[in-house]
């Protein structure tokens, strides 16, 4: 790794020196966007957000008018998912709209204060057990159904309440 890191520092110092173009000041040059840096640098390609993009693409907005919950869902909910993952945005479109979102993710590991500052009304981890990733894995889709029931159950209690 500390090799790598030494060729990739050495390959972003010779981008700069030839395009003038510090990949290190680039937003999502780095880590899983290394290869769009390149393309930024070397063939003045324009870095976009993925979900952001991904989301006006789908007319997401418009999508959600009439809706009265969201439901996504997102592999572990931690500190790293403020950085553009594709939850997030659909938390931050579902708040600007007045629509409670509720994550159900494999693994939490937030507290609510900092779920709710990402835009979330809550998030649930769905596994119903303890056990290893390999088995979570393959009992996701069990596991979604059960905390998609749960939330469901919930909101509707509420909406009892309401009347």
């Amino acid at each position: 790794v500390a090799r790598l890191d030494r060729g990739l520092a050495s390959l972003a110092g010779v981008i700069r020196e030839t395009t003038g173009t510090d990949l290190q000041a680039v937003p999502g040059a780095g880590a899983a966007g290394g290869a769009a840096g390149g393309l930024a640098a070397l063939l003045g390609a324009e870095l976009t957000p993925g979900a952001p993009l991904v989301l006006d693409a789908l007319g997401f907005a418009e999508r959600l008018e009439g809706a009265d919950l969201c439901i996504p869902g997102e592999g572990r909910l931690d500190e790293t998912s403020a950085g553009g993952k594709a939850p997030v945005a659909v938390a931050g479109a579902c708040a600007a709209a007045g629509i409670p979102c509720v994550a159900l993710c494999g693994s939490v590991a937030l507290g609510p204060g900092a779920v709710r500052r990402l835009g979330f009304t809550a998030a649930m981890a769905v596994g119903r057990a303890v056990r290893p990733l390999p088995d979570a894995l393959a009992a996701a889709e069990e596991d979604l159904a059960a905390g998609g029931a749960a939330v469901a159950s919930i909101w509707a209690a509420g909406r009892r309440g309401e009347g």
